[in-house]
């Protein structure tokens, strides 16, 4: 099984963090990673200052913006003041993710700053896959960079090409439309990471097709991988959408996924819980687990098993809303700084007219 596996040592595991200064939840998951998988090289791929990178436990890769970020940037229309241009550098890592990839040829795994993975997670069989792009399909629009496979430059080449073609088409376009599209593509040479056991009470408004590739994937990997929405059911969604507001255990019915439906275990040998399949009648293993709600002890290796397992348990309890006072006092002072820098943008242009 996935505990069984050996590792291969020339994986690259990558992160990526763009304007702002690294927070805090991302600092700890690259040293958990890098305690993890001594064996593999971790990266983190920057546009930030060198000054800004100190004490990170990666191999710090510093981009330089390129004419495609500037054309990405100036094609978007996203709110440029919202958390660093958010929505611009979702996608604008996967041009930073081909620049990578032709100065550290061959494959690697990007994982998303907010998301956790399993000490068992299977690189090996990512290594003998035939897929040369890999990540977890969400809904019929949206796809999501969770954990994110690239066998090649030819993958990284695609993913930057498809994000411009798709920002000229539509300027509202994110990283999730982009990734969907990449999956529609039969010349990408996608392959699908399952989020959860192919079971229609659970996912009852996917396709037979859907489901059967889904069972594929797990026959294949031997387990799931989260993509959107087992990490935001079991440990909340990001407060700070909601000014300090947090749902546990609420399953976003817009997605594929009611995760109320799936049956979740733990057991001595393994930090990380189970979901049970009824097709193969078992309890198989989840690799990965996004935390939306970027709770800090999540993160830290020393204090996140005892966390999990705690969730899990929890798992069937009704849904609750948590409240956190740090967040929304944080959430006051970023959107009122936002809205003092519009305001001196706004009179410097008006002053400029004007001499």
């Amino acid at each position: 099984m996935a505990g069984e596996l050996v590792y291969s040592p020339r994986m690259n595991i990558v992160f990526a963090h763009f304007n702002t200064p690294i927070p805090k939840h991302l600092r700890l998951n690259l040293a958990r990673t890098k305690s993890l998988f001594p064996n593999h090289k971790i990266y983190l791929i920057t546009n930030l200052n060198q000054d800004k990178t100190k004490d990170v436990y990666a191999d710090v890769y510093h981009y330089n913006n390129h004419k495609e970020w500037d054309l990405l940037l100036n094609q978007l229309g996203h709110d440029k003041g919202f958390r660093g241009n958010f929505w611009f550098t979702s996608a604008a890592r996967f041009l930073a993710l081909a620049e990578f990839s032709k100065s550290n040829e061959g494959e690697f795994i990007h994982i998303e700053s907010d998301v956790i993975i399993a000490r068992d997670f299977p690189f090996e069989l990512f290594s003998k896959s035939k897929a040369e792009i890999q990540y977890p399909i969400v809904s019929d629009s949206l796809a999501i960079a969770s954990c994110l496979y690239v066998k090649n430059s030819k993958a990284a080449n695609c993913l930057a090409s498809t994000t411009i073609s798709e920002a000229l088409k539509d300027s509202k376009t994110t990283d999730m439309h982009i990734l969907r599209t990449i999956s529609n593509d039969e010349k990408s040479g996608y392959g699908m990471l399952a989020t959860a056991p192919s079971a229609r009470n659970s996912m009852p408004k996917v396709s037979d097709e859907f489901l059967k590739n889904n069972s594929e994937a797990i026959s294949y990997y031997h387990g799931i991988f989260d993509g959107f929405n087992l990490g935001r059911y079991l440990f909340g969604d990001d407060p700070r959408n909601k000014r300090g507001w947090s749902k546990i255990r609420d399953s976003d019915m817009t997605n594929y996924l009611d995760v109320r439906k799936l049956q979740f275990s733990m057991n001595s040998d393994r930090e990380f819980p189970f979901a049970y399949d009824s097709q193969s009648n078992k309890y198989i293993p989840i690799f990965s687990l996004h935390i939306h709600a970027k709770k800090l002890a999540l993160f830290d290796i020393k204090s996140s098993s005892k966390k999990i397992r705690k969730a899990v348990e929890a798992a069937q309890d009704p849904t609750k809303s948590v409240f956190s006072t740090l967040t929304l006092i944080k959430s006051i002072k970023d959107s009122l700084l936002r809205r003092f820098t519009k305001q001196i943008k706004f009179y410097k242009y008006s002053f400029s007219k004007f001499r």
